[in-house]
């Protein structure tokens, strides 16, 4: 599964941080991620963007793997 970060406005991201329930992110710190899941089910996907001063900002999303109804 792939993933996308960005933000408009304001200050720009210096540094998004992937984390995903069950999964491993190749390109933890990039915009564009790759999650692989070894396991079916509903997974939490998140993303911290960093910015400027260590101001920090979390979204996360809850995605369906293999089949799962979510």
């Amino acid at each position: 599964v792939s993933f996308a970060a960005s933000a408009s406005g304001g200050t720009p991201i210096l540094q998004p941080k992937w984390t995903a329930d069950g999964g491993a992110v190749t390109g933890l710190n990039t915009f564009a991620p790759m999650v692989t899941f070894t396991q079916p089910g509903c997974r939490t996907v998140a993303v911290t963007l960093v910015f400027a001063g260590n101001v920090q900002k979390t979204a996360s999303r809850v995605v369906a793997v293999g089949g799962a109804v979510c």
